[in-house]
């Protein structure tokens, strides 16, 4: 990387923040200092309390990046792993839309970049060109960007992207078709006007909608920070409001939100949600998959399974657990009927909530997670995948990784 090459950051049409690799003649490889300035700029852009549409990344020149910039030092090299890792995490938890904007090469950690965006929109010149390269260029690839082609496309294509590392070109960017033709082109103003606007209403809003890439990625951190158990919270009214089914295709949701249930399935020790607020649709099927679900006994206390009010349908792994956590005639009032659940009787579910409502985090922390310390590893996940079996048949990524 020359001196030359950093990140800045502007405007696009007053309300959309923009961020440009620059330095046309380098490969914006990641090392520690453009990792940082990268890392400052989105500090920048969640600030700006103008940015209410959303954020695009580009660059200038024929590459979006090459990927680390690996030290010689054993040491050094970890050390630009982690703090890439912690640029990923602060991506993914921006609280509006993001695009990433290729129009040239991403390899490597570049390819993991661009990835970590919502959206990825490719040009149709032929200088592009994607590839997931650190196996072949001698490196491990990161359990994080690992685990972000796992949430983003079907176990075959991250497989395919891992481990062969394809060359991704156009016109057909086999393997990932499915996932960018639908962007393939896009201007500018086409990226604002179609994808950012019509989202802007929900921006900086707690709606409880969330971001299954960045709940994946945290679910996944806290395996690695060897933590006991889990205890999902929320702020706000709103545990979760569902799938917001106009960011994505249905499709790609539903097969991220299979992901991110199975991460939580996969896990070694004792998952809890509480849940003071409401939780409809999937933000129903991710409370209920935890462990245990602590219901307050506040007023706004609403669970609802409404995909087919809405429109939508319920997806199979979501209909196997309610069938897995409840006798089937309360799975089909549920699922069917969409009986919301709500206080004070938290009919038709009230046998499996009854024992912990009303209880506070040192409640759940003291009465179910610490006795429960000693458990804690592969088996427990084992029992739990066998207590949900049809459920985990459905939503486990392959059977190696299982």
């Amino acid at each position: 990387m020359t001196s030359s090459e950093s990140v800045t950051y502007g405007k696009i049409h007053k309300n959309v923040g923009s961020l440009t690799l620059t330095g046309p003649e380098g490969k914006h490889c990641l090392d520690l200092d453009l990792i940082k300035e990268f890392s400052s700029r989105l500090d920048d852009a969640e600030k700006d309390k103008n940015i209410i549409i959303g954020l695009i990344t580009s660059h200038e020149g024929s590459w979006f990046s090459g990927g680390l910039h690996y030290p010689s030092s054993e040491t050094e090299q970890k050390k630009v792993v982690r703090e890439f890792e912690k640029l990923i995490e602060k991506l993914v938890k921006l609280p509006f839309p993001t695009v990433a904007r290729v129009k040239g090469c991403a390899y490597g950690a570049g390819l993991t970049l661009a990835l970590a965006h919502d959206y990825l929109v490719l040009s149709n010149d032929t200088p592009v060109s994607l590839r997931q390269d650190e196996l072949a260029q001698d490196h491990e690839l990161p359990h994080y960007a690992a685990a972000l082609l796992t949430d983003k496309f079907p176990p075959s294509v991250a497989w395919d992207l891992a481990a062969l590392s394809p060359y991704v070109k156009p016109p057909h960017y086999a393997p990932m078709s499915d996932y960018v033709k639908r962007y393939v082109g896009w201007s500018e103003d086409q990226v604002v006007d179609e994808l950012l606007r019509p989202s802007a209403s929900r921006i900086r809003k707690d709606n409880g909608n969330g971001n299954i890439n960045s709940g994946n990625y945290t679910v996944r951190r806290a395996v690695n920070d060897k933590v006991v158990g889990l205890i999902t919270v929320h702020s706000g009214n709103c545990f979760s409001g569902g799938l917001d089914y106009d960011s994505a295709p249905e499709a790609v949701l539903v097969g991220a939100f299979a992901s991110l249930i199975a991460s939580l399935i996969r896990l070694p020790f004792p998952t809890v949600a509480r849940v003071t607020g409401q939780a409809c649709g999937a933000g129903f099927t991710l409370a209920l998959a935890h462990d245990y679900l602590v219901l307050s006994t506040d007023s706004t206390v609403s669970l609802c399974q409404n995909e087919l009010t809405e429109g939508h349908e319920v997806p199979s792994f979501a209909a196997a657990l309610l069938f897995g956590k409840f006798p089937r005639s309360v799975a089909w009032e549920l699922a069917v009927l969409t009986v919301p659940v709500i206080p004070p009787n938290y009919s038709p579910i009230s046998d499996y909530v009854k024992k912990y409502v009303g209880w506070s985090i040192d409640d759940v922390a003291t009465k179910l997670l610490q006795p429960a310390a000693s458990l804690v590893g592969p088996s427990y996940s084992a029992v739990r995948k066998s207590l949900l079996a049809e459920l985990w048949a459905l939503v486990k990524p392959t059977t190696t990784q299982a």
